[in-house]
């Protein structure tokens, strides 16, 4: 996990408050992997913190970069592979279809989100308007397929 993390801040560009950190509309709403749905807003992953039980000094912290396509490809192949360090792919065929949606000479933005009170993380990389990789990250890092619910977040 300590590479990956590594990694994710080598790619993140900027790190900024949770005001309107998110700039790309075809992110805005409800998805789901399968087990997890999650909501994504201009101001980045969508918490309820009461529903969680936070204390009030616990941050809800949010970063955003950019990952080339040819650098995610590599990542998934090496997962698929065996060769991944602690990475995982949810379904392998999910990992097939990531790299047929990812384009190699294109830029992805990373939305990343944490909890100061937390361990781990989850990050989303819009692939088009209906489809994504969300990744959980720890105790290891797994990507899965999104898919686009509703461009709601109610």
């Amino acid at each position: 996990m300590k590479k990956f993390i590594a990694f994710i801040v080598c790619v993140l560009t900027v790190q900024m408050s949770a005001k309107d950190i998110n700039e790309n509309p075809a992110t805005y709403g409800k998805w789901t992997n399968g087990d997890v749905v999650f909501k994504i807003s201009k101001n980045g992953f969508v918490i309820d913190r009461a529903k969680m039980g936070l204390p009030d000094n616990c941050k809800h912290e949010h970063s955003i970069g950019q990952i080339a396509g040819s650098e995610l490809i590599k990542n998934i192949q090496a997962t698929i592979s065996g060769n991944g360090e602690e990475l995982e792919i949810a379904d392998p065929e999910d990992g097939k279809k990531m790299i047929n949606l990812i384009e190699p000479n294109t830029k992805y933005t990373i939305l990343t989100h944490y909890l100061s009170c937390g361990d781990g993380a989850e990050s989303f990389i819009l692939l088009n308007d209906t489809t994504g990789i969300f990744s959980e990250i720890a105790p290891i890092d797994v990507y899965s397929l999104a898919d686009k619910v509703s461009d709601s977040i109610d």
